[in-house]
């Protein structure tokens, strides 16, 4: 089959798009017919990060949102729709910390290095609701045709911050009993070296008939 048959019969193709493709359509609007294996490798990569027990983002100049997995809209509590060609760091950054951000994607854009890129850092993070929460984030950095983009993976670490306080404290709980348990052992050997003193004392008083 020619290419320009091959095309043609592509543009009369009624084959709907696949669920991964709704979610994601400006990928799929500026593609044209006739790429095939680009399609399907997009489609391929949709739906594994739609598996991601880790909420997938992807990023690109100022600050925009192009990628957004179902992940994602759990953790955060913003749909794809809401927040595709939306500025990340107003959607899920608290504001005291926007401006370092800020300073940070100006140079990740310049230069495709950065603070946070290449490291896995612990953070906080905004939800829809105004919550604040714990994340770990790990991002990398893409370079298409001469800019830099950022992928970031994101892990809510609510739970296992839970955790750590709540052995944090019973570590503390049991080093303050065991100051208690040293407390408690000089107390009763200051006690007994009392008791053997007014032994002794008394046994003195019996051996001179009970004069002083």
């Amino acid at each position: 089959m020619q290419d320009n048959d091959r095309i043609e019969e592509l543009k009369k193709s009624e084959k709907p798009f696949s669920e991964s493709e709704l979610r994601y359509p400006h990928l799929i609007e500026k593609m044209s017919d006739a790429d095939t294996v680009l399609r399907e490798t997009i489609e391929q990569y949709n739906s594994l990060t739609e598996l991601a027990a880790d909420a997938i983002i992807c990023l690109k100049s100022p600050d925009t949102v192009y990628m957004w997995n179902r992940k994602a809209e759990d953790m955060f509590g913003y749909s794809a729709d809401e927040a595709i060609s939306k500025p990340l760091h107003e959607l899920i950054v608290p504001e005291i910390y926007r401006e370092e951000a800020y300073a940070g994607l100006r140079e990740f854009y310049q230069t495709g290095r950065g603070a946070v890129v290449g490291k896995t850092l612990e953070l906080t993070a905004l939800r829809k609701d105004g919550t604040e929460f714990p994340i770990e984030l790990s991002v990398s950095a893409m370079n298409i045709r001469g800019e830099w983009h950022a992928t970031g993976i994101i892990r809510d670490i609510s739970e296992r911050k839970r955790l750590e306080n709540e052995l944090m404290n019973k570590l503390d709980e049991i080093e303050r009993f065991n100051k208690l348990m040293v407390g408690r052992e000089i107390k009763m050997g200051e006690m007994k070296q009392e008791m053997q003193a007014l032994k002794k004392r008394i046994t003195e008083l019996e051996g001179r008939g009970g004069k002083v």
